[in-house]
């Protein structure tokens, strides 16, 4: 998991107000005061104590190991765009494995925020243009 806060999740909810929380994620949510829509993902780090405060229909427990819990909440999901936090940050594995789903799920628009950084997986073809000079690297991932 990676860093984030409940005044980051709050901010993200003003841009995609649909809180959908990803295993361990769901702690966050609570801290938070969120209403979670859904929790999905195989459970190993989400508390038992966060899961009984989850109502059982919205926790959806995915037992397969063959896709990290990002990968299974992304492909399950619905939206014109899903804004993540929590997934940049912390860990170098577990933040290349969620470039690795946006790459994966690329039917399914989706922005990491992060403390310093936005992530997205950009169209073949895009134009940015901003007001000032400001990093901006890009990487290839695929075709």
């Amino acid at each position: 998991m990676g860093e984030a806060t409940p005044q980051d999740l709050a901010e993200a909810l003003t841009l995609a107000p649909v809180c959908v929380a990803v295993d361990g994620g769901a702690a966050l949510a609570l801290q938070a005061g969120a209403e979670l829509a859904a929790v999905i993902g195989d459970f190993d780090s989400l508390r038992q104590e966060d899961l009984a405060r989850i109502p059982a229909d919205r926790c959806h427990r995915i037992a397969e190991q063959d896709s990290t819990d990002f990968e299974k909440a992304l492909s399950r999901v619905a939206a014109p765009v899903v804004v993540g936090v929590g997934f940049l940050g912390g860990r170098v594995d577990h933040q290349l494995a969620a470039f690795h789903t946006l790459a994966a799920c690329r039917a399914q628009p989706c922005v990491l925020l992060g403390q310093d950084e936005v992530v997205c997986l950009a169209p073949p073809r895009c134009a940015c243009r901003h007001r000032r000079v400001t990093p901006f690297p890009c990487f290839r991932l695929g075709r």
